[in-house]
């Protein structure tokens, strides 16, 4: 009983210090990919803009994604792009693809949702009345000119 404690402690603490920065902020949304289509469709629905960011599961027993790129884009999430959305009053949507082997499955179902067809990861997407109007892929994220442009937002 006590193994089992000190195993969920602990992968409640690795959750806790990926995702504490990101509730500092109302707006953050963490689904796994299973989830996506039902909040999606939500959103859509609503008109409004909404930032998604798909990104790679934590290793298990770690703090890091098994994606590289996926990792050395977290802090540019954390520091530009969930404050820009809380500043901008839009949802921010982080969604978690799955670890390599599921993400690198050919029928995974974000490589083929419609509206998607995702190959890489990490990739932030920005919705504005209902459509994907832009697009950052890997290494995209971490330049700050691409960001800045990201954000404007279409009247």
């Amino acid at each position: 009983m006590i193994k089992l404690k000190n195993k969920y402690f602990n992968i409640l603490t690795i959750i806790n210090k990926r995702y504490s920065k990101m509730a500092e902020h109302s707006n953050v949304i963490h689904l796994n990919y299973k989830e996506f289509d039902a909040k999606y469709t939500e959103l859509k629905q609503q008109g409004k803009p909404f930032a998604v960011l798909f990104t790679g599961d934590n290793v298990p027993g770690t703090t890091d994604s098994w994606c590289g790129d996926c990792v050395r884009a977290h802090p540019v999430i954390q520091s530009t792009v969930i404050p820009k959305c809380a500043e901008l009053n839009i949802p921010f949507l982080e969604v978690l693809v799955g670890l390599r082997e599921e993400w690198r499955t050919p029928t995974h179902s974000i490589r083929n949702h419609p509206d998607l067809m995702l190959t890489n990861i990490p990739t932030l997407l920005l919705n504005q009345k209902g459509k994907f109007i832009k697009k950052l892929v890997e290494g995209q994220i971490l330049n700050k000119g691409l960001l800045e442009d990201f954000f404007e937002l279409d009247d």
